[in-house]
């Protein structure tokens, strides 16, 4: 997948103000790069609210699974890192 981001070539919708990106492997749900996640399941689409882990770590519910805010963050978005070979020599 030569490094590209996962929602460079899916169309993006505007919702709320925000841009909206879809989640791999959930099609009724998209996430914005602020941590929300929008809800395209029922008839009016909502924003979900996350609920907190006893950790304190906010999570939300997708199909029945239970997913950490920040892990949809890095599905969608991966960090951006250069690869061995763009690294300068020293």
């Amino acid at each position: 997948m030569f490094n590209t981001p996962v929602y460079s070539t899916i169309s993006l919708s505007l919702f709320n103000g925000k841009t909206w990106y879809p989640i791999p492997g959930h099609k009724d749900y998209r996430i914005s790069r602020s941590g929300d996640i929008l809800s395209l399941k029922f008839r009016r689409s909502r924003v979900l609210r996350p609920f907190s882990n006893q950790n304190g770590c906010k999570q939300v519910t997708l199909d029945n699974i239970r997913y950490g805010i920040n892990a949809l963050l890095r599905l969608v978005f991966p960090p951006c890192r250069p690869t061995p070979s763009d690294r300068p020599q020293q």
